[in-house]
């Protein structure tokens, strides 16, 4: 299973309160490296990027992707917690699916309930859930003439039939067979086949290929789980060695995050979710990928995912950045966004090869810039800045 493209309507935080991203190539494909093929004509991205200066909501885009991915793996309980503050409507979320060489358009509303109410709440609270209200899923019967059918929910579903609706479902009787907080997509295809690795910090990584974390860290030797513990509530051990002294050390994973630096800690445990994300073909979301790695290192990683020796299944790398070298390691333009703010203060998503056509162009010097208005701090609010700093160190010169 692959998700070609979603949208959640109703966040508060974008133009039009509608959050949009495709995840296939609408381009044309000349290197066949960065995508991967499902059928032809049809290529997924290999790795996506969502770009923009502080408080543009990348991180709000990768938890809607999260929550799409949730929706899609019917895991159950649909936490709304992440993007539940800046929801304050009704949520409807459209996906477009590719599985076993056909195409679906699952469309889900959603209802959001408290743990003690059956009743809509406000978005105030920080133990929110989310429910079906009503679900649509349709099936395109006839073969993929170009992308810009799957380029538009409402072309699409137009060519295609609906197979399934919640309500006639419930309405059959068939409502303990489909639980509240469970797609109807799960029952027309195994969701298993989609996985998902979710961003977030990166704890210490177990038992590693000396070859990994030396890339990391070349004084490093290994790291290996012991099997030492009797019962889950025993304390984990592993066994530590650095290549320049004699003796191993058995450290706690808390003690190992004083012996390593959180690059190499962080990096190591990237490159291990990636390998996972690779066996299985699925998804790796990471937030801010430059944190505590160099730009060579960000580079090493997007190539494991651009290279069908190392991702022969077509995993997918969704990341964000605020820094634009790291756009130049990919070499498509239609698997880059940038999140912008427009005069309304609301969020504008703008995909770079619809405002770029030229392919020798560097994005990261399109991204400072400022050609697309927005990826840049404005020069009024950069002079503002610096005449507040003066003021305040000017005065407690004075005082001195």
């Amino acid at each position: 299973m692959k998700l070609l493209k979603l949208a959640l309507e109703g966040i508060d935080l974008f133009e039009d309160k509608r959050f949009e991203i495709d995840l296939f190539a609408s381009d044309r494909v000349v290197d066949r490296e960065p995508v991967h093929e499902l059928q032809k004509g049809l290529y997924t991205q290999n790795a996506i990027a969502i770009a923009g200066i502080n408080a543009t909501g990348k991180t709000t885009a990768l938890r809607i992707i999260q929550f799409a991915a949730r929706v899609l793996g019917g895991t159950g309980f649909i936490d709304f917690n992440a993007i539940a503050e800046i929801a304050h409507t009704d949520l409807t979320l459209k996906m477009i699916i590719w599985c076993d060489s056909e195409l679906f358009c699952l469309v889900s509303e959603f209802e959001f309930l408290t743990a003690d109410s059956d009743e809509w709440q406000s978005f105030s609270s920080r133990t929110k859930s989310a429910v079906f209200h009503e679900e649509l899923l349709y099936r395109l019967d006839r073969p993929l003439i170009n992308r810009k059918m799957i380029s538009s929910f409402d072309q699409f579903c137009a060519a295609s039939t609906l197979i399934s609706k919640r309500s006639d479902l419930l309405a059959e009787g068939l409502s303990r067979y489909l639980p509240a907080d469970r797609s109807i997509i799960t029952a027309y295809m195994d969701t298993r086949k989609l996985f998902w690795f979710l961003f977030g910090d990166i704890s210490n990584p177990g038992s590693v290929n000396s070859a990994i974390i030396q890339v990391f860290d070349p004084r490093v030797d290994y790291i290996r789980d012991l099997d030492s513990r009797q019962d889950l509530s025993d304390e984990r051990k592993l066994l530590f060695r650095f290549k320049d002294e004699a003796e191993n050390k058995t450290v706690t994973p808390d003690e190992l995050l004083d012996l390593l630096s959180a690059g190499t800690i962080r990096g190591t445990g990237i490159i291990m979710r990636c390998i996972e994300a690779f066996r299985s073909g699925g998804y790796f979301i990471l937030d801010e990928i430059e944190n505590h790695l160099n730009k060579q290192l960000v580079g090493v990683l997007i190539s494991l995912f651009n290279s069908t020796e190392t991702n022969p299944l077509g995993a997918t790398l969704i990341f964000t950045t605020h820094y634009p070298e790291v756009l130049d390691f990919l070499t498509r333009k239609d698997n880059v966004y940038f999140l912008v703010r427009n005069n309304m203060f609301k969020t504008n998503i703008i995909r770079y090869s619809n405002e770029i056509k030229r392919v020798e162009n560097k994005k990261s010097e399109v991204f400072l810039s400022n050609y697309v208005k927005g990826t840049a701090p404005k020069y009024d609010e950069i002079k503002a800045l610096q005449k507040a700093v003066k003021s305040v160190v000017m005065q407690d010169v004075d005082d001195v």
